[in-house]
């Protein structure tokens, strides 16, 4: 069986860097998430949706590498707890650390066209 990589980076993403996450699908009410944007995973982080998004997560079988607790959500379990505290930015209570899923969305959409950029001047050693 193959192993699928991870969800791209984003220093606001909340979800395990380590696994691919299953994404909540929007397709009804919003259509398909785009690539690139910070959304919600089945284990209720936060999480870049990659090129190719996981679908149909409970009629197939998953590659190495997917996140096990959306697997487990996926299949009627509960997501794990997270601990509550107040966004930093905006006051909102939030399970994401020290800014809520909305305030880590606005500034992921900032950093996201920069993040080249910024690989760049790591990679040259800035």
């Amino acid at each position: 069986m193959t192993t699928i990589t991870p969800n791209p980076h984003s220093p606001y993403a909340t979800a395990t860097p380590d696994h691919r996450h299953i994404i909540d699908s929007f397709d009804r009410l919003l259509g398909a998430p785009k690539p690139g944007g910070l959304v919600p995973t089945a284990c209720n982080a936060l999480a870049v949706v990659p090129e190719e998004p996981l679908r149909n997560a409970l009629v197939r079988k998953l590659p190495d590498g997917v996140c096990p607790d959306c697997i487990a959500v996926t299949r009627g379990g509960q997501p794990p707890h997270r601990p509550t505290s107040q966004c930093k930015d905006c006051g909102s209570p939030t399970g994401h650390g020290d800014l809520c899923a909305v305030c880590r969305q606005e500034r992921h959409e900032e950093w996201w066209p920069t993040r080249c950029n910024e690989q760049a001047a790591d990679e040259a050693g800035e």
